[in-house]
């Protein structure tokens, strides 16, 4: 089922260690992806929010990094 693949990968890629950052300018692949795939369901932050708390993951990244990520996304399409 593409439900369960989705879940199961994006439950995978959410368990990233965030303190690996080396530069403020640097982001993860896996945020990218989520604000695209969000963005790409027309879905915002909080139907986020809510996916990650219905199947039981660690939340995702914050809202400004998320429309910071929009906004790099949107620019690039």
């Amino acid at each position: 089922m593409l439900v369960v693949d989705v879940y199961i990968h994006l439950k995978s890629l959410l368990f990233v260690h965030q303190a690996k950052w080396t530069s403020a300018r640097v982001s993860f692949e896996v945020n990218k992806r989520v604000v695209l795939a969000t963005r790409n369901r027309g879905v915002g932050h909080q139907r986020l929010v809510k996916f990650c708390c219905a199947m039981n993951m660690l939340p995702p990244i914050q809202n400004r990094s998320f429309q910071d990520h929009l906004k790099a996304v949107t620019n690039a399409a």
